[in-house]
């Protein structure tokens, strides 16, 4: 069998995000109302018969954010992940190019794993959605929102995911500081007085799904990790300033960070928001928000 897949991986945002408190496992209890954008790594998975010595997987990563191209990768992650769940022999090959920035809190790894998923599951003609969000759980914590994508709120650690009708497109204007946030440095900057109700994301939540006006959701924005991420981090407070100043609406970082968003009106004023911050010294993007996690480019099937 020789075949292959080409897919959008969609990064996110966090419209708001909330720590509940520790759990006995020793993870933190979150709620989180995620959106994928249209901000995008390309990922083509081939399938081919695995003659040996022939290695069960191989990736190649390119693009203009530096990846591991080995094990310890999300994708080879991934694909050995679905060989074992469903017994298929087949060899896996891996082409990524990474635009999402990394270490930004937009979840490009966990978007590229479950991409590799959704084509092997296409490919194969095995596996539903439920047991692609358990493998995708398995992987991390914030993987399975972009088994569906779109508007979702997340619970648990991150894995319990629940659709959010959102019936209007929104645009943003992603930046990113020159600086990485590992999550799990951002998680020991926390102490119990940051733990809040959730409230916040469930009434933003609400607010997505009536449709609400661009200024309604800037308004509502949320996220518990940025007071204390921006102690250690002042270019992320630095760069929601420099996004306001500019125009926009709101905003807030998503994730541990570091990357943030801005909240435009509509398209234009996205763009134009964009425009004015090129020459500052961090990235930036313009997006729309986005109603699925992978879109398909190329099907070699």
């Amino acid at each position: 069998m020789t075949a292959s897949l080409g897919l959008d991986a969609y990064a996110k945002i966090n419209w708001a995000l909330e720590l509940l408190g520790k759990r006995p496992d020793g993870y933190h209890e979150i709620r989180t109302l995620t959106q994928t954008v249209s901000l995008c790594d390309q990922l083509r998975v081939s399938v081919r018969d695995q003659v040996p010595p022939a290695p069960p997987v191989t990736l190649s990563v390119e693009g203009d954010w530096p990846a591991p191209a080995s094990p310890s990768n999300l994708c080879w992650k991934a694909a050995l992940a679905f060989r074992e769940r469903f017994g298929w022999p087949e060899a896996v090959d891996l082409w990524l190019s990474k635009e999402v920035p990394v270490g930004s809190g937009l979840g490009g790894g966990s978007s590229d794993a479950v991409a590799v998923l959704m084509a092997l599951s296409r490919l194969s003609r095995k596996g539903d959605t439920e047991s692609l969000l358990e493998l995708a759980g398995k992987l991390g914590s914030d993987t399975a929102l972009f088994v569906r994508g779109g508007a979702a709120l997340c619970s648990g650690r991150g894995e319990i995911v629940t659709p959010v009708p959102c019936p209007r497109e929104y645009h943003l204007v992603l930046a990113r500081p020159d600086c990485s946030v590992s999550t799990p440095e951002a998680y020991s900057l926390l102490q119990p007085a940051d733990f809040t109700s959730g409230e916040q994301v469930k009434a933003l939540a609400e607010h997505l799904t009536q449709g609400a006006e661009p200024a309604a959701i800037a308004g509502s924005l949320v996220n518990t990790f940025r007071d204390k991420v921006a102690q250690r981090y002042p270019q992320i407070d630095e760069v929601v300033d420099e996004l306001r100043e500019v125009g926009a609406l709101g905003a807030e970082m998503t994730g541990s960070g570091s990357a943030v968003f801005g909240v435009a009106e509509d398209a234009a004023h996205a763009r134009d928001m964009a425009q004015r911050l090129q020459d500052r010294r961090f990235w930036v993007r313009a997006v729309k928000t986005v109603p699925a996690g992978h879109k398909v480019w190329e099907d070699q099937g």
